[in-house]
């Protein structure tokens, strides 16, 4: 019988042979708990969702389609209406990019998950290859306009000049959070929406933290790798917008 308080999710967009090889790492580590597993294609082709749901036939997945790419902000808040509306009795959900693979994933989740209190997490992840941290949570500055990845979880901490904020390529995100905190700001599309996210969530005074038991390994991305309109134009211009936000 499925765990009906906890839901693991995967936002994809096209490319599906690197969603495949995630897919392939990341769900028998939840399936093996009971933990079911969602994918949402956020506007991939026909071709390639077809072509992904043909390849993970063997793995229970349940596939959800946005027909148009809208952003990542955009693909995000239709999985947690998704998994998070009325009806529904999940409570947490962990959240992947396809570019995102297992590593560890603890035993005896469900009893874990009854200790942690509700809030907004950062897993521990990994550079391509386990021994090279890339990020255990992050940290913004709007006054500098910048963020940086934190490599420990004493790096992790409030300053006058940065804030604390959970990177969204990979996170754990509780239910009442959700609820609080409104969904991610699609107006930025792609880049800065997770800052944005966090820094929402510290003024709601909800928990914002890292849960290291949670490991994963972070590859190359592709649906934004040297696409200019995402990684100069988009990026840019958020980093300007988030920055201005939240410099008080």
């Amino acid at each position: 019988m499925e765990n009906k308080k906890i839901a693991a999710a995967l936002l994809t967009y096209n490319h599906p042979n690197l969603s495949f090889s995630s897919l392939s790492s990341l769900a028998p580590a939840f399936i093996a708990q009971k933990i079911p597993f969602y994918v949402l294609h956020n506007g991939s082709t026909e071709q390639a969702r077809l072509q992904l749901e043909n390849f993970s036939k063997d793995i229970k997945i349940h596939f959800f389609s946005r027909l148009k790419n809208e952003g990542f902000a955009a693909g995000v808040n239709t999985l947690f209406e998704k998994l998070f509306h009325a009806s529904s009795s999940y409570e947490w959900i962990f959240f992947h990019t396809n570019d995102i693979f297992y590593h560890l994933l603890p035993t005896q989740l469900d009893g874990l998950l009854k200790t942690l209190s509700p809030g907004f997490y950062a897993p521990w992840v990994w550079k391509r290859r386990v021994g090279q941290v890339d990020s255990c949570g992050g940290l913004f500055s709007p006054l500098l306009k910048k963020l940086r990845h934190c490599r420990s979880p004493k790096d992790f901490k409030k300053s006058f000049l940065w804030f604390r904020y959970v990177p969204g390529q990979a996170f754990l995100i509780h239910r009442s959070i959700w609820e609080a905190v409104g969904p991610f700001d699609e107006s930025l599309h792609t880049y800065w929406e997770d800052v944005d996210f966090s820094m929402r969530c510290q003024k709601h005074k909800k928990i914002l933290n890292i849960f290291p038991q949670w490991q994963l390994i972070h590859k190359v991305g592709k649906t934004c790798h040297k696409d200019p309109f995402y990684t100069n134009y988009l990026f840019n211009r958020n980093k300007k917008i988030v920055s201005r936000r939240y410099l008080f």
